[in-house]
C-alpha cells in the first residue's frame, strides 16, 4: 500500500502542499518500521529536497540528519552511500 501511495498517487497530486502532507504521513506510517526502511528512507529525502526548494535549510538540515541510513538493512549499498553524500 505504501509502495502504491508512492509511485501512483503522489505523482498524480499536483499540488505541492499535498504533496508535502502525503509524504509526511508515509514517513510517519513507515518510522521504526523495518519492512519499510527504503519507503521512510525515500520519503525523507524527497521531503528535504522540497523543503530545500522552499529555502527551509534549517528545518532539511534536521530532518536528513535524523536518519541513520548506515544502519538500514533494506536498502541497497549504493543507495545508502547516496544519501550519506546528500
Amino acid at each position: 500500500m505504501i509502495d502504491l501511495t508512492y509511485n501512483e498517487l503522489l505523482p498524480k497530486i499536483t499540488n505541492r502542499d499535498e504533496q508535502m502532507h502525503l509524504l509526511g504521513t508515509i514517513r510517519e506510517n513507515t518510522e521504526g518500521r523495518m519492512f519499510a526502511e527504503r519507503e521512510y528512507a525515500n520519503c525523507t529525502k524527497r521531503l528535504v529536497e522540497m523543503l530545500e526548494q522552499d529555502g527551509k535549510l534549517d528545518e532539511a538540515c534536521k530532518m536528513i540528519q535524523e536518519i541513520q541510513i548506515e544502519t538500514y538493512g533494506s536498502v541497497e549499498n549504493k543507495d545508502k552511500v547516496d544519501f550519506i553524500l546528500y
